[in-house]
Formats: structure tokens, sequence, C-alpha cells
């Protein structure tokens, strides 16, 4: 897509970014793992807060555009989906175990 705006880029980039996030994901949500086995409480608050953002960063990865053009694939934005959908049934599992 950049070719046709004669813009230059490194195609490392794009991957940088995403592996970045992926990354910092994965980080995020072990740090939710391991405050489960502290509190149970605090652990749904910041899986909470953590499946807020990472839906974020699916919508931003599915709909970002630029020049007109989808700027990642629709496959990518869908897997960094998943964990959202899966943290977020975990932070209802912990919601209710909270309760208890």
């Amino acid at each position: 897509m950049y070719s046709a705006h004669d813009v230059p880029v490194d195609s490392g980039l794009l991957y940088f970014i995403v592996y970045a996030v992926a990354g910092s994901l994965v980080v995020l949500w072990l740090t939710v793992a391991v405050t489960a086995w502290v509190s149970r409480r605090v652990a749904s608050g910041v899986g909470a807060l953590l499946v807020l953002a990472n839906g974020a960063t699916a919508l931003a990865m599915l709909f970002a555009t630029e020049y007109g053009s989808v700027v990642f694939p629709m496959q990518w934005g869908v897997l960094i989906a998943l964990p959202a959908i899966a943290g977020a049934l975990a932070v209802t599992l912990l919601f209710r175990g909270a309760k208890r």
C-alpha cells in the first residue's frame, strides 16, 4: 500500500510493532495470572482492565487504516482478540469466585 504513494517503509518496523504488542500482552496476562495466586479480588480488577486494553488493541489492529488501506491483516486482529475473549471468561470466573 505504501509503494503506490512513494513512501519508503521498512517491513521490519511493522513486525516489530506487532511483536512488541504481543510480547507486552503476554507479560501483562502473566502478571494477572500471578496476581490471581495472591488475591482473587485484585486479579479480577487487573484482569478486567487488561481485557479492556487487549480489546482496544484488537480493535485498533482490525480497523487501523492508512492511505485508505487496512494496515494489518484481519487475521492478526483476530489473533490479538483471542486472549481478550479468554480473559473475559477468566475475569467472569474470578468475579464469581470473589463473591463467595
